[in-house]
């Protein structure tokens, strides 16, 4: 599975597979090595998460990580994004 990341009032990724978009799966959301939300992908492969303290974290830790475990026939995969690179 490929995640592309993104960082908007919300944050959020995009899990496609060989096959289009990647509904049903769990992805964590890390900053650093604390886990700061967990959501299932949509239709459209979207998983995201919203609060005012993970955005704090993030923005403090310059990113975050996006962790998709493995599954379903899928391979683990992590990406990540930064506010400023």
């Amino acid at each position: 599975m490929r995640i592309c990341v993104c960082f908007c009032p919300r944050f959020a990724l995009e899990a496609t597979g060989p096959h289009g978009a990647v509904s049903g799966q769990t992805i964590t959301f890390k900053v650093g090595s604390a886990v700061i939300c967990s959501a299932a992908t949509n239709s459209a492969g979207t998983a995201s998460c919203s609060g005012l303290g993970s955005g704090l974290s993030i923005v403090l830790s310059n990113g975050y990580t996006a962790t998709f475990a493995g599954g379903g026939g899928l391979l683990p995969s992590s990406a990540s994004a930064a506010l400023i690179s």
